[in-house]
């Protein structure tokens, strides 16, 4: 066997090195160009970059087959005529964790709560959509509306009945949801009835174990509760990924962001501070137009939030059109965790006299420094 030259060894090593480096180059781009782009936070909007539930997998717990998507089961816009009171409890424990790792639910919560403004609105009718096509498996139409916790009612409802008004829907590959709280005998499906995405069900109520007209939607899969925000479980504490619709089909949110931890769902105007119940029952009137030779003595600013938690800042603005000067400004520092909270501010209008002219009422709500929610409205002052 002939013997190699010292320079053929030193080549071949040469060469071994080179070939390791380029690899080595090759898997550091690679990591590079894959990274997830950053989302906005802080009320986190919809990202078509954010990977699919199906393509995640947490702490070596499988994502359900995401091959469902589903519609927003109630005729309203969310963010404007209906919001999100509670997000389904991710904790297998005692403390309360939502899909994105705030609070906004509460112990052993199993689903979405689609909020109406006010006792009005249901009254009115809004109606429950099917999330998706299936067919109705079961229903119960009967219950009153009385809800807990409403004036002169002293009792829950029966063992067994706290969905209330409600029913179940099979969908494909195992899949389920079911509807609670409906208002009563407004039911107008059938067991055994093939529905389509979209179609009526009945109208949101306030029957069963509830304090406030509302949609309560549970997803399950195979049986096992699925939040449709976040299928997988346990949340995940990466931010980038938080943005996703989930389950929902994209449009469901538009410009809405996909998770909201503060809404300030009624706002107003009053010459006179309403009560909460007159506000709960949609009785305050929309107040858009004084007059500066109103003899009413007070303006009051009222608003209703959910989410708030110990440390939240309500700042209070009135500001006159094109002019930076707050004619009215007030802070309200938050102690207590509340899922609903009633607040209002006002001042004397002998003591600061409105002129005529456009102004804007602003309230918003501080979380350390993040803003958390913004809500305005505009009126008028005439001479």
């Amino acid at each position: 066997m002939a013997r190699l030259k010292r320079g053929q060894t030193g080549s071949k090593r040469g060469l071994r090195v080179a070939w390791f480096l380029t690899c080595l180059m090759a898997c550091l781009l690679a990591c590079f160009f894959t990274l997830p782009s950053p989302v906005r936070v802080g009320g986190w909007a919809a990202s078509a970059a954010a990977p699919h539930p199906q393509e995640a997998v947490k702490n070596g717990i499988s994502a359900p087959p995401a091959n469902i998507r589903f519609g927003w089961p109630v005729a309203c816009v969310l963010g404007q005529t209906c919001w999100v009171a509670h997000y389904v409890d991710q904790d297998p424990g005692p403390a309360v964790k939502d899909f994105a790792l705030g609070d906004k639910s509460y112990n052993t919560h199993n689903g979405t709560d689609i909020a109406l403004p006010h006792f009005r609105a249901m009254q009115q009718g809004v109606s429950v959509v099917a999330a998706a096509a299936g067919t109705v498996l079961r229903l119960r139409n009967t219950e009153p509306d009385t809800g807990v916790k409403q004036p002169g009612q002293t009792t829950h409802p029966p063992a067994g009945k706290e969905c209330g008004n409600g029913l179940v829907i099979e969908h494909k590959d195992g899949w389920q949801t079911q509807y609670c709280h409906l208002k009563q005998g407004s039911i107008v499906v059938k067991p055994g009835q093939v529905v389509p995405e979209g179609a009526p069900l009945g109208q949101v109520g306030l029957s069963g174990n509830t304090e406030f007209p509302h949609l309560h939607l549970t997803v399950r899969h195979q049986g096992r509760v699925v939040d449709p925000f976040w299928p997988e479980s346990p949340p995940s504490a990466d931010l980038r990924t938080a943005a996703r619709t989930g389950l929902w089909k994209p449009e469901v949110f538009g410009r809405q962001a996909v998770y909201q931890p503060v809404d300030i769902f009624q706002m107003g105007l009053a010459e006179q501070p309403p009560t909460v119940l007159q506000v709960r029952q949609g009785n305050v009137p929309a107040l858009r137009h004084l007059s500066s030779k109103s003899g009413a003595s007070t303006l009051v600013l009222w608003a209703e939030f959910f989410g708030l938690r110990t440390g939240d800042v309500l700042h209070w603005r009135i500001i006159r059109h094109r002019e930076e000067d707050n004619v009215f400004q007030r802070s309200q520092t938050i102690q207590g965790h509340y899922a609903r909270y009633f607040a209002y501010q006002g001042q004397k209008r002998q003591q600061q006299p409105l002129q005529p002219g456009r102004y804007q009422a602003v309230i918003t709500v501080q979380r350390g420094k993040q803003l958390m929610a913004h809500q305005q409205r505009w009126f008028s002052v005439s001479p």
